[in-house]
């Protein structure tokens, strides 16, 4: 499956150094990340929910 989305150079800059620094694709990074996040969840140890201030947004990433 394929997913295009439009994120802010700033955040695609800083994921792509953050995924040079783990030895792996933008993509996979992505990926990872994904799939870490999600886990969380299902297991009760954050995830999405956890990611969410109490008003609603998303918290900003630095």
């Amino acid at each position: 499956m394929n997913i295009q989305t439009r994120i802010d150079p700033e955040i695609h800059h800083a994921a792509q150094r953050a995924a040079a620094l783990e030895g792996v694709s933008l993509s996979e990074y992505i990926r990872q990340l994904l799939q870490r996040d999600l886990e969380g969840e299902a297991s009760g140890e954050g995830g999405v929910e956890d990611g969410v201030k109490s008003n609603g947004e998303a918290p900003r990433i630095p």
